[in-house]
């Protein structure tokens, strides 16, 4: 309903986003734990710290242009405040 509320998405594409969540959290696993016993699980930790930003700055440019683009389809309509 967020999705769909906020970022004006489809609900097939809020749940492709949730399976694409998914399916990241099932392939990434395996290789993490490998990581984790040759580095050591400090040095994956701090890694992912440093580097996990860079990769959802991508996804927080894409919905702000994504807002300032003319867009096809209706928006959502807002709730009144109660």
């Amino acid at each position: 309903m967020y999705l769909h509320e906020v970022f004006d998405a489809t609900y097939s594409e809020a749940s492709w986003l949730i399976l694409a969540s998914a399916l990241g959290a099932v392939l990434w696993s395996h290789p993490i734990v490998h990581r984790i016993d040759r580095f050591g699980a400090r040095t994956v930790a701090m890694f992912l710290v440093a580097v996990g930003p860079l990769f959802t700055l991508g996804l927080v440019l894409r919905l702000a242009l994504a807002h300032l683009a003319p867009t096809d389809r209706p928006r959502a309509a807002t709730r009144p405040a109660s």
